[in-house]
């Protein structure tokens, strides 16, 4: 909506200028009912019975009932009805081959009536349905939507679900898509022009979601309005709650994955050129589809490799990682000096996506924003901490710790511990804040987590801030503790720099450096710090590596 404007100056604008008229020479005003029926035998005549229970006018209205795939008792049914419905205007279309999205296309092709409403065959809908609609559409001006009542399959109903709820707010009031997104998630309980309907289609190509992708592409080809009918006009949708609805079907990957990915794909294309409106309903219902990827990662943690070759192969201009990677992160990365935006921070991101695991990153602020597309397929949180400009590491890595634990806290509130953890850098803060996340009072780690501790990532920095020496903080206090209960020794403390160093190389369980000098420099350092012992551990441990593989280990 554009800056003052109300809703009601949106509709009347809309109206105006882009909705197209419903009206036609070849049709008839009022409405066509399509109603597609696959092996709907059993359930077909209680949705029959309702429309034969209409108010609005008969020759207003005609059901075209199309019957798709294999032939069953249904066209008896159908036949049976006629005679005892007279009045009722019942047309059959019939096709071989299944799919919804090409029934309602047969239907449409069908179709005499101006306006279009569908109905699934084992659902019903309420007396006052069709007229409440129609005279709510205000000749195609809008497009109307009645109330919509989950049906349990033991017959419960539910007035309270949360497509209701949503529509009850505008109960007879006219608001934009964004204000009712859930309003384009089903298929039912709405009126369109059929003209409109017809040149929009829906995507046979699509094995499920075609009904979102219909209505998204309906109102991004003509922007309108929503209207919602009025409470007392008793106007409602009665949906069964299926088995294997949406919400309801097993996290499979040909459908939790590639059937949701090609949903996505068409709503990508359609964000790129969309008004402001039309694109946060766009951003909500790809989210919408990216919570199924996120439930199949849940169920199926070793798939995401493939879920990551999939967005590869669709090539989305925008992926919700951090929403299909939720409560998905097993490990964490700290890297106090990733800038996912510099070359340097190329070498972080392409050891998270060797990993294939997917990790929180704690890093420092930057005024770049977002994660590295290299690393976002396996990121969940891109956590970053702000610290002060400060001419001191101590400052720098205080800062930093408090941040970055409080940070990760936050994040596993309801999640397990982390089980593996990577850190890149020598600095102190990031030192600092890994050693504190590895230690077991902090809480964030499993008992014995593994610490991989890449020291030779490093960024050149013109005036790096001032060492000295180690001071007192819990952080520092916390990681004195994990020394004593391991029984190592405790570095000399007149160096931040190399107390950090140190500390690495004691509580790590794998240390990369980038040669064999640096691993000299920092054996020597370890040397002069603990003693010779701990610097034969540290060997023990230490290993020249390329960043593939650093989060496996």
């Amino acid at each position: 909506m554009r800056a003052g404007e109300s809703s009601a100056e949106l509709c009347r604008d809309c109206a105006r200028t882009v909705m197209p008229s419903a009206r036609s020479a070849t049709l008839a005003e009022g409405v066509s009912v399509v109603l597609p029926v696959y092996r709907g035998e059993a359930e077909v005549g209680t949705c029959l019975s309702s429309l034969a229970a209409q108010t609005l006018d008969p020759d207003r209205f005609e059901v075209v009932v199309v019957i798709n795939g294999e032939p069953d008792s249904t066209a008896a049914i159908l036949a049976d009805f006629r005679l005892r419905h007279p009045h009722l205007d019942i047309r059959v279309v019939t096709t071989r081959t299944p799919g919804a999205g090409r029934a309602r296309n047969a239907g449409l092709a069908a179709a005499r009536f101006s306006f279009t409403t569908f109905i699934d065959h084992d659902d019903y809908v309420s007396p006052s349905f069709l007229k409440s609609l129609l005279d709510t559409a205000d000749g195609g001006r809008v497009i109307p939507v009645a109330a919509l009542v989950n049906v349990s399959p033991d017959g419960v109903l539910d007035e309270e679900n949360p497509i209701n709820a949503e529509l009850r707010k505008f109960a007879g009031r006219t608001c934009t898509p964004g204000e009712v997104p859930r309003a384009v998630s089903f298929n039912a309980a709405k009126l369109v022009p059929t003209v409109l309907a017809r040149e929009i289609g829906y995507d046979t190509d699509l094995a499920s979601g075609e009904d979102i992708v219909f209505f998204c592409r309906l109102l991004y080809t003509a922007p309108a309005m929503i209207r919602v009918c009025p409470a007392d006009s008793g106007a409602a949708y009665f949906r069964l709650l299926r088995q294997n609805s949406l919400s309801r079907r097993a996290a499979d990957f040909d459908f939790a994955v590639r059937q949701r990915l090609e949903v996505m794909t068409r709503l990508d294309r359609l964000s790129g050129t969309a008004d402001g409106t039309m694109r946060q309903v766009l951003a909500r219902w790809i989210s919408s589809q990216a919570d199924f990827l996120n439930r199949y990662l849940r169920e199926c943690p070793t798939g995401h490799p493939l879920v990551v070759a999939e967005l590869d192969r669709v090539l989305l201009s925008q992926v919700p990682h951090a929403k299909i990677n939720r409560d998905v992160a097993t490990g964490v990365v700290v890297a106090c000096d990733f800038d996912p935006a510099a070359e340097s921070g190329q070498y972080v991101a392409r050891a998270i996506r060797a990993a294939g695991r997917v990790v929180d990153i704690a890093r420092r602020r930057t005024e770049t924003t977002g994660t590295s597309p290299l690393s976002a397929p396996y990121t969940e949180r891109d956590v970053t901490v702000r610290v002060p400009d400060s001419g001191r590491w101590a400052d720098v890595a205080e800062a930093f710790c408090a941040g970055g634990v409080a940070a990760l806290r936050g994040t596993r509130d309801r999640q397990p511990r982390y089980q593996h953890l990577s850190s890149f850098g020598a600095d102190p803060a990031t030192v600092l804040l890994a050693a504190t996340v590895a230690v077991t009072g902090t809480g964030l780690a499993e008992p014995g987590m593994p610490w991989t501790a890449d020291l030779s990532f490093a960024i050149p920095a013109a005036q790096p801030p001032l060492d000295g020496p180690v001071t007192r903080s819990p952080f520092v206090t916390a990681v004195r503790r994990e020394l004593a209960r391991r029984r190592l020794p405790r570095p000399r403390q007149d160096s931040l720099v190399r107390w950090c160093l140190v500390v690495a190389a004691l509580l790590a369980d794998r240390i990369v450096v980038a040669d064999e000098g640096e691993l000299r420099r920092i054996e020597d350092a370890v040397r002069e710090a603990v003693g010779a012992r701990a610097a034969s551990l540290l060997a023990a441990r230490a290993e020249v590596a390329s960043p593939v593989g650093l989060l496996t280990g």
